[in-house]
């Protein structure tokens, strides 16, 4: 099917769901690119995650920082990929809140995230 676009080439994005959490994987087409090329990178890399075992994948983990920081106890969860993003996000994080992000695990590996949140500021 071809669709009016302002720019040549495929994109596709896959979503696995499960009972408590879902997997996004998605790959980029680019001229000359088969589409089946861009399908099977986007499979290859939801393979890859649900094969890694963790709960969140590399696209939400990073995103997941900001709102656990404000529970006031400590949060945990694997990771199917860490990503330099997901490092980057932890390390500028505790420069603007009271909290400790501890990653374990090597980069473009699965690995666990725990941090130590701090409560909401509240307004009097």
């Amino acid at each position: 099917m071809e669709v009016p676009a302002p720019s040549p080439g495929t994109f596709i994005v896959l979503q696995a769901e499960f009972e408590g959490s879902r997997l996004c994987a998605f790959a980029l087409g680019a001229r000359h690119k088969p589409a089946e090329k861009v399908a099977d990178e986007a499979v290859e890399e939801l393979r890859a995650d649900m094969e890694a075992g963790g709960a969140i994948d590399a696209w939400l983990a990073d995103q997941l920082l900001l709102p656990l920081a404000f529970v006031p106890d400590r949060s945990e969860f694997s990771v199917c990929r860490i990503s330099r993003h997901l490092r980057t996000n932890a390390e500028l994080l505790a420069y603007f809140l009271p909290v400790s992000v501890d990653i374990d695990g090597e980069t473009d590996q699965p690995g666990t995230v725990r941090l130590l949140g701090t409560r909401a500021p509240t307004s009097r």
